[in-house]
């Protein structure tokens, strides 16, 4: 006697899914992996800006309190040379992207592992130069690495200086205005 059709796939299915088990499995192990894999590297690959992704000794840096998206954040770095540090001229590297309200990111290049000291500055109406007060004190926003506390003037270059080692070198800086 044939059973009913409807019920023989009852029978059938429960035995059909356990043997597809395993792989249902494998394939929700790797679908989840290959999901967190490429979230990950999407999150990193959008935290280096498209000209550093493929330097050797890149330093980005997160520079924090943008108070508006007006004008550029430009910064500068200098080398392990106390006497170099914010002279015209000396620098190593410079680049200037579009401010971001709160923060943003910029890349610079080292040419090799070493000590450097980084300069930025909010450059607010884009005018290509730090704006001063009557008394020579900044108008617009600047920060250094390892964020020193600013005073009357700008700080030493052993109090900013910093090694980058090999690979992706990340700091971050506030802006003080």
């Amino acid at each position: 006697m044939h059973d009913n059709p409807t019920q023989h796939s009852l029978h059938t299915r429960p035995s059909l899914l356990r043997s597809l088990q395993p792989f249902i499995q494998t394939l929700l192990f790797i679908t989840l992996i290959f999901g967190t894999i490429t979230r990950s590297v999407g999150a990193n690959s959008a935290t280096i800006p498209a000209y550093c992704a493929h330097t050797s000794h890149p330093i980005i840096i997160t520079v924090f309190g943008v108070r508006n998206n007006h004008g550029s954040i430009k910064a500068k770095l200098y080398g392990d040379k106390p006497r170099d540090f914010l002279v015209s001229g000396k620098k190593l590297d410079a680049k200037r992207e579009s401010a971001q309200v709160t923060s943003t990111l910029i890349c610079l290049q080292a040419p090799h592992p070493g000590t450097y000291a980084v300069v930025v500055h909010h450059d607010e109406n884009d005018n290509k130069k730090l704006d001063r007060n009557w008394i020579g004190l900044p108008t617009e926003g600047v920060g250094f690495s390892k964020n020193p506390e600013l005073f009357l003037a700008p700080p030493a270059h052993n109090e900013v200086s910093f090694q980058v080692h090999e690979g992706v070198n990340r700091i971050d800086i506030t802006l003080h205005y």
